[in-house]
């Protein structure tokens, strides 16, 4: 393997940091990672250490710069990971603030990795890709962030998982979907986020006693019903977003926004999803918003 440069030299990182970034040829990697292609320039220009600004910069302004770096970026967080193994140390716990879980193998392969104490720690944000991927039969009790994001259509029409995590829970985002209930306490939940697609020449929009639920927690802000019509995928109009209101809320209530938009597209994906946007419009006392 490659050599590894350790903090005595602190320069040595940013010059190495700065060739991964004109690759040609992985530098080195790191085995308990992903294989991620960090490259060397075939055509290097020399560069005297003595003159790289970072030379004797103290070894907690480094630590500051590369993990705000990282934090920024998560491609730039993976690659500083890689720098030694001083600096993984430092970066690994922002790579697994943000975790995204596609299958129930990822998942279970992500929980063997790391220790309790480090997963309960520093999991903040968790992106589930399909809903099934958490089973009643994962031991996930040591996970408990803050930000929960779920895809696909939800098993059973129903978030059934009796999920130790949500009691920590303070932002829940369905993207494709609205459970029927929850087999767990969010008593910490300020905002949540779901999808709604009203049937095709439906006489009525049955209610649904979730946000009902939701909505009677103690600490929340924001609800957020994105509706797009099931047929087409086409955005709902003005009036298709008041007869949703009406018929899946039961009762008016001016923390709810009603948005006629794609939740996976204008204010980001999975983890990225945003909620400024909500925030702003329920401040201001709208309801509906209609995304051009």
């Amino acid at each position: 393997m490659d050599y590894v440069p350790s903090l005595s030299n602190p320069s040595r990182i940013f010059q190495l940091f700065h060739q991964s970034l004109h690759a040609t040829k992985p530098l080195f990697q790191h085995s308990s990672l992903e294989i991620i292609p960090i490259w060397r320039s075939s055509n290097p220009k020399p560069t005297s250490i003595a003159d790289h600004p970072f030379t004797n910069a103290p070894i907690e302004l480094i630590r500051y710069i590369l993990e705000l770096a990282a934090t920024n970026d998560t491609q730039t967080a993976y690659t500083l990971s890689l720098l030694s193994y001083t600096v993984h140390a430092w970066i690994d716990p922002i790579l697994y603030s943000r975790v995204t879980l596609p299958t129930p193998t990822s998942f279970a392969t992500a929980l063997r990795s790391k220790s309790p104490h480090f997963l309960s720690t520093h999991v903040r944000s968790l992106r589930l890709e399909q809903a099934h991927v958490l089973q009643p039969w994962n031991p996930h009790r040591h996970i408990t962030p803050e930000f929960m994001s779920v895809g696909g259509m939800l098993p059973y029409v129903t978030f059934y998982y009796g999920m130790t995590m949500l009691a920590t829970i303070k932002k829940l985002h369905f993207s494709d979907d609205v459970p029927a209930h929850l087999l767990g306490d969010v008593p910490q939940l300020t905002h949540f986020s779901c999808c709604y697609r009203p049937r095709p020449r439906a006489a009525s929009y049955p209610a649904l006693p979730i946000l009902r639920y939701i909505l009677g927690l103690p600490h929340l802000k924001v609800l957020v019903i994105h509706t797009y019509k099931e047929r087409d995928g086409g955005m709902c109009s003005k009036r298709e977003m008041e007869n949703v209101m009406e018929g899946v809320l039961e009762v008016s209530d001016p923390r709810v926004v009603v948005a006629s938009a794609d939740p996976e597209g204008k204010w980001g994906k999975g983890l990225d999803y945003t909620w400024e946007w909500a925030e702003e419009a329920v401040g201001k006392g709208v309801k509906y918003v209609e995304v051009p």
